[in-house]
Formats: C-alpha cells, structure tokens, sequence
C-alpha cells in the first residue's frame, strides 16, 4: 500500500511542476489577502477587508508567511498544500498508533484513495490547510487521551495543543466549528478526562472568537448574503460521502448488507426516474459528451449517488447500534455525519469540496472496517486515478 501511495505522491508532485503558470479556479480569490499582508496591512485589515471568500485568515496568513520561499505566484504556490497533506498523514499516522490500530501508516496512506483530496492538494486552495490543522488537534486529542493515570500534565496540555489547533482550523473553515461538540462528549462521557476535555474546548472557541468578533458573526460581512440552506447541497453532500466510503471500506456496508442494497436500489430507482438531480453532477466530463450521452450520464451517476446515499444513512445507523459500546466509533461516526451536513449552509453553489469538512474524521471513522492488503491497496490507486482525472481536468479547464 504505501508503494502504491508513494507512486501516486509522485504523479502529483508532477503534475504540479507541470501545472499551469496562472492562477486557475478559486486560486485568484484567496490569494488576495496574502498580497494584502504583503503590502503591510494589518490583521484587523486582512479580516474585515472584503476578499470575496467566505473562507477565514488561515489560508492568506499561511502564505505570507511562506511566501519568501515559494512565492505568490503559480505553480509556486500550489507547493504548500502537498507539505501540508504530508504533516496531515502524519498526524493520523500518529492519531492511529496511539489508538492501537495495527499499520497506522498504511492506514493513513488511504487519505491519498478520496478523490476530492487530489484536487484540494493540487491546487492552491483553502482546505487543505484547515484538514491538515484538525489532523494535528486530532493527534493531540489522542495522544492526551492515551496518558496514563499518573502523566496529569500530558493529559492537560495534549487537550490544550488539540483545542488550539482546532481554532485555528476554524479560521481556515468555518464550518469545523460545530465539531467542537467533541470535546464535550469527551467531557460528558470519559469522566477521568472531563476537565482536560472542557479546557480543550475553552481553547477551540478562544482562538476564533477575537475573529468572529469583528465580524460580528462567522463570515465577514461581506459575504452575509450567501445565508440560508439548501437541503439539496446537503444531500448531495452524503452521496459524495457515500462514494468514498465505498472506497475506503467496502466492508461498512456488510453488516446489514441485503439491508443497505435495497435501500440503495430504492434510492437509485426513484432517481433514475425521476431524472437525476437538479443540477450537474461531474459537469466538465458531462460537457464533452454527446447530449443524449450527456443526459444518460447524468441520470445514471445521480442514481449511484442517491443510491449509495440511502444505503450510507442506513449502514451508519445499523453499524453505530452494534458498535454502541464502541465510544470512539461513534464519537467519530457521528463528527463525520454532522459535518457532512453543514454542506446545507452553502448554498451559494455545490462543490465535492465542501466534504472536506468531514475530514480526518472520515477515514478514522472507517478504520473497524478496514484492513491494510492488496485489495486495499487496489482501492487506492483507483481513487487515486480518478483524483488525477480529476486535477487534470481543472489544469486543462479554459
């Protein structure tokens, strides 16, 4: 497995050497805040200046701070995001070992098999340094969580480097705040580690605050009217996670197997005929088909994604009910569900990127189904290989 990845990292290095030498899709828009701090504005400056992101600092101050060895400019740029998916995988490698999974490192390995990493990777573009900071706060939170009775002080300051790493991953995405609900489950259900857990809690929402404070809310004023919800977003949303957990760890969905293929075949059937989803799915590979093509495609990729959907919710409930002794499991089933779902709060459009989200938590959820083998390793390269599809398609995008 980690042949396979490391074949895969060097495709991606690459093809970012041979990526464009112009800023491509979302990157123009983010970039502009670190030229803001490159010409002496002020943090206060940075927050409330109007970047025409919902996206928090995290990103901009990143790379003014890198800048002097990268630059602003592409393909320059785009190299930050692959040393941070590095210190990423390492912080679930980490994260892993310390809940005694056997092969943490070919477990991490598996974040290289979700499509939707390569094109975040690949491009210079917000999420991946807000992953890459709830990678570390899930390090640390595991690390204190595995202390002994005696080593107080490990417990208290992994707690308080994991709350810390998880505010800061909010100034990169927003949409991680609800995830501090983790340390209060802690809290509330591992008595021994209440107090460390509600101190990580404290940390997690002090670093943010002063931010949303001159904001006077989550996004900075500019960006208020993208409220609402969009239920759509949200369902499509869990369709994507149910690709990927297709990928990661088929056996998931083998508890109640005949269970979760007829919810599947009903949601894909009512799909079918109803048409496909409202709007496209995979649009660049839909426009270079033919119109009938086109419509059969996006009839028949909406149902495997609907199906997979209505199969994914109803193996999650089967599987958190028969691993309910299983604290962690469930903590981190139910991170995932929940931050999949804050794809409602996008409505301004719909991008397979906002299920970032639910990452690390996804694919430490998955872990009692997966194994480290050569199966695994197949699965890799096939989610690799349509994650470079996939970046190659926004390379070559005019």
């Amino acid at each position: 497995m980690l042949i396979v990845a490391g074949v895969f990292v060097a495709i991606l290095l690459g093809m970012i050497v041979n990526s464009p030498s112009v800023l491509i899709y979302d990157e123009h828009f983010y970039v502009k805040g670190a030229h803001l701090l490159e010409r002496g504005a002020s943090f206060r400056d940075l927050v409330l200046a109007p970047l025409e992101t919902a996206a928090g600092p995290l990103y901009p101050i990143i790379h003014w701070l890198v800048a002097p060895i990268i630059g602003l400019d592409a393909p320059g740029i785009r190299w930050l995001n692959p040393v941070l998916m590095a210190i990423s995988a390492l912080s679930l490698s980490y994260a892993l070992k310390c809940w005694g999974k056997p092969d943490p490192w070919a477990r991490a390995a598996m974040i290289f098999a979700v499509p939707i990493m390569w094109v975040t990777v690949g491009m210079a573009l917000t999420e991946v340094p807000a992953f890459c900071f709830m990678s570390m706060s899930v390090a640390f939170a595991a690390w204190a969580m595995s202390a002994t009775p005696e080593r107080r002080l490990r417990l208290w300051a992994g707690f308080a480097l994991s709350g810390i790493c998880f505010g800061v991953a909010v100034l990169g995405r927003q949409t991680y705040l609800p995830a501090v609900c983790g340390f209060l489950a802690i809290a509330a259900f591992a008595p021994p580690l209440r107090w460390a857990a509600l101190a990580g809690a404290v940390a997690a929402v002090a670093v943010p605050l002063p931010v949303f404070l001159l904001w006077g809310g989550l996004v900075e004023p500019d960006q208020r009217f993208v409220g609402g919800l969009d239920l759509g977003h949200g369902a499509l949303a869990f369709c994507y996670l149910a690709v990927v957990f297709l990928i990661l760890a088929p056996r998931f969905y083998l508890a109640r197997w005949k269970w979760a293929l007829a919810a599947g075949a009903v949601g894909a059937l009512a799909s079918f005929l109803w048409g496909g989803l409202d709007f496209q799915v995979a649009a660049g590979l839909a426009s270079r088909l033919p119109p009938l093509a086109a419509r059969l495609f996006q009839a028949g990729i909406s149902a495997i994604l609907v199906g997979g959907c209505a199969a994914l919710v109803l193996a999650s409930g089967v599987n958190m009910w028969l691993n309910r002794n299983d604290r962690i499991f469930i903590l981190l089933m139910l991170l995932t569900l929940g931050l999949t779902a804050t794809a409602v709060a996008n409505v301004f459009q719909f991008s397979s990127r906002y299920l970032m989200t639910a990452f690390p938590f996804a694919l430490l959820a998955v872990q009692p189904y997966f194994r480290p083998s050569l199966w695994a390793a197949a699965r890799l390269a096939f989610g690799a290989a349509i994650g470079c599809v996939l970046l190659l398609g926004y390379y070559t995008y005019k």
